[in-house]
């Protein structure tokens, strides 16, 4: 679990059951992004359900999320992942994911450090807000998404 993972999933469950209570939330955890895992944790219970209708990724591993599905002949309606890592590009520019949730990292750790730095009376600058902002990815919005999906 990364930071702030745990409440992520709590907050989101916690909505999709207040405004969708009919809807059955299947949680699978543990892959780790890594190919072998995330197919060992999704084999036993991909077999028990019937259909999917939506998925919900923090971690990686959305192509073998994706690869075990279809060969299951389940398609999602909708597929959120987040970070907008090269597996992602590819697969939202694919059209198999439509859309993720993606934080800046790197300007994170510049707002982190340039805080410390002016906490230390070292920083020439003001410290930006300490709150990440999110970004909502989409085919319509990733520049050059095609010159991507080709390199």
């Amino acid at each position: 679990m990364f930071l702030g993972e745990q409440t992520r999933e709590t907050a989101f469950a916690a909505a999709l059951n207040a405004q969708h209570p009919q809807l059955r939330i299947i949680s699978s955890s543990g892959g780790g992004g890594v190919h072998y895992e995330t197919t060992k944790s999704l084999a036993g219970m991909i077999d028990e359900l019937d259909d999917i209708c939506a998925v919900y990724s923090m971690g990686g591993g959305n192509r073998t999320i994706l690869d075990m599905l279809a060969h299951h002949r389940m398609v999602p309606q909708v597929f959120v992942a987040h970070d907008l890592d090269q597996d992602n590009r590819a697969l939202i520019a694919e059209g198999r994911i439509n859309f993720v949730l993606h934080h800046d990292l790197r300007t994170d750790m510049q707002r982190v450090f340039g805080a410390f730095l002016q906490h230390q009376n070292l920083g020439t600058t003001q410290a930006g807000p300490m709150v990440s902002a999110v970004q909502v990815i989409t085919p319509e919005n990733v520049p050059n998404l095609r010159m991507i999906h080709q390199i």
